[in-house]
Parts: structure tokens; sequence; C-alpha cells
């Protein structure tokens, strides 16, 4: 039987947590800080630690380091409010977290998410590469530029404002430029903001994606020789998926599926930054 560790300073969270795990297969402790959480690990096997993150004394993420720390095995999951959003996804950024889940939360969500997780630990069963996705340092995190133009056209600015946007970042500007008159578009221009109306904010927030996580993945020796095709795979496949969605499916793409695209082939980028040497090596190989 899976054991789940929750743990929160407020004890009517706990109560109705229990109350919603009551008639699942899981058995579930809670604990009111994290000192007791540290205290119930060392003598207790927990598969699963699920932890508040403003909590007095130790917060949650002081916890959850602890844990990766000196259980490395044990899977950690956030449930937090939304004022701690900060302090989340830095948590997530750092491999401290796994996943996260806001309160006031769903029932029938929060029970997927841990069926899902244990569903995934079971098919990761080799202990060796447990290990090694747990304690993963996280995939290149996107500079604070590419950041602020994304938001921005994730909030619906103006094209006006999103084009000086990119024209403050050097990188950014050449990159939108070389794309807009690339072979594939054949647009001739030098300017920006005619760039971005003809290529579209949509195909530019991809292109910033993909870019911003393909651009640093530096390795010992020079940069792969193909990481400009993994680059064009990464935004075609990005392009293909949002037309499916709009001309054959004639709907919005979902929040949660907008850079499937992208990320589809996120494995290569993991093989790349954890395993550089060998990755080259096999690369080669006729």
């Amino acid at each position: 039987m899976k054991r789940i560790l929750f743990v929160d300073d407020e004890v009517q969270i706990l109560k109705s947590l229990k109350r919603l795990f009551i008639d699942t297969d899981y058995d579930v402790l809670t604990v009111e800080s994290g000192e007791d959480a540290l205290k119930i690990l060392e003598r207790e096997e927990i598969n699963l630690i699920v932890s508040d993150m403003r909590m007095p004394y130790m917060d949650g993420y002081q916890l959850l380091c602890k844990v990766r720390e000196n259980y490395p095995k044990i899977l950690r999951v956030v449930l937090s409010g939304y004022a701690d959003e900060k302090i989340v996804f830095k948590a997530l950024r750092q491999n401290i977290a796994k996943l996260y889940m806001f309160k006031p939360w769903n029932n029938d969500a929060l029970l997927k998410l841990v069926e899902q997780i244990f569903e995934t630990e079971d098919l990761l069963s080799n202990n060796d590469l447990l290990l090694l996705i747990n304690n993963f340092e996280g995939l290149p995190t996107i500079k604070s530029s590419f950041q602020r133009v994304i938001e921005m056209i994730d909030n619906d600015e103006g094209i006006i404002e999103i084009s000086r946007e990119i024209e403050r970042d050097l990188a950014i500007s050449t990159k939108v430029l070389h794309l807009a008159n690339s072979a594939f578009y054949g647009v001739k221009t030098g300017s920006v903001k005619q760039a971005l109306t003809y290529l579209g904010l949509k195909n530019i927030r991809s292109f910033i994606l993909a870019t911003s996580i393909i651009d640093v993945m530096s390795v010992s020796g020079g940069r792969i020789d193909f990481v400009e095709e993994l680059w064009k795979h990464a935004f075609l496949s990005n392009k293909i998926l949002l037309f499916i969605y709009e001309k054959c499916l004639h709907k919005k793409i979902p929040e949660v599926a907008n850079s499937a695209g992208l990320l589809h082939n996120i494995g290569v980028v993991f093989m790349i930054k954890s395993f550089s040497k060998n990755y080259i090596d096999f690369r080669k190989k006729p």
C-alpha cells in the first residue's frame, strides 16, 4: 500500500484531506509542521509527501529541500495557496517539488493527480532512473527578457508595445528577423513590427519558447551539430499542432496543450543535459 504524508499547519485542511482519501487504497498520514514531518520520515516508509508552502518555523520549501537531500526517492508535491505562487514555481524550477496544486483544490483532480503520480512511479521502477529524474536539477530556464515578451503576448498587449520590448534585446530581435526573412517564410524586412505582423503573435510565442530552451543547450566541446535541426523541428511541430486545432478541429487549443509541439521531444534535451558525451557518441554512430 502506498503511503502519503500531508503537511499543513491548518488542522481543518488536514481533516479534509484525510476524509478525501478515506475510501482509497492509500495509507494517509498528516502532520502540522515540517519538524514533525521529518520525525515521521525518520521512522516511517513514505512514498509521497504533499506539503503546504507557508508554514511557521520551517516552511514547505525548506522542508522539501531536506526531503530531497535526505530521502531522494520520496516523491514531492506542493499543495498551496495562490498567494504562494512565486515560491511554488521556484520549487518547481529547482526540482524541489515535482508537481503542484493550488488551494482550494478540486477533489477529483487531486485524487487523479496522486493516482497519476504513482502510476508514473510504477513505470519508472528502475531505481537508478527514478533517482536520476528525482534529483535532476532542471532544464535551462527562460531568460528574463524572453519571459517578459511571452508575458506581454499572454496579456494581449499590442504589437507596437511587444515590438518595442523585443527591440530592446538584440538577441531576440535578431532571431525574430532571421525567422521572418528565412526561406520558410520569405518576408524581406528589417522591421521587427512588420515581422510580428506577418508571423503572428502565437507563432512568435512558440518561437521564443523553442529558442529559449534549445539556445542554452551547450555541452563540453561546443554546441551539438543538430541543435538547429532540433529547434526547427520543435517550432514546426507546434505550428502544425496549432494549425490542426484552428483549421481542422475549428476550436481554440487548450492552454495546457499550447506548447505540446515544442516540448514533445523534451527527452532529447534531458539526454543532452544529463549525458552529453554519451549522447554525442550515440549520435555519431552510423
